[in-house]
């Protein structure tokens, strides 16, 4: 279930699961694969000791910075 919130309100994991279902890949496969692609992140997130940022703010942080 919480997968289901995560794909429909986080554009990451949004633009990642229409991509799979897409190309084809039920949807249940879709959410699993979301989910590993979720754990993964967080597992190299507390590997590193860093604060997680989502790439799209990372983005917007880097135009601002490049526009200045």
């Amino acid at each position: 279930m919480t997968m289901n919130v995560a794909v429909r309100y986080n554009p990451v994991l949004k633009e990642f699961y229409n991509r799979l279902v897409q190309r084809g890949k039920e949807k249940k496969v879709a959410l699993v694969t979301c989910m590993y692609e979720l754990l993964t992140t967080l597992n190299a997130t507390v590997k590193q000791g860093k604060a997680w940022v989502s790439p799209i703010a990372e983005a917007e942080t880097e135009k601002v910075a490049l526009s200045a």
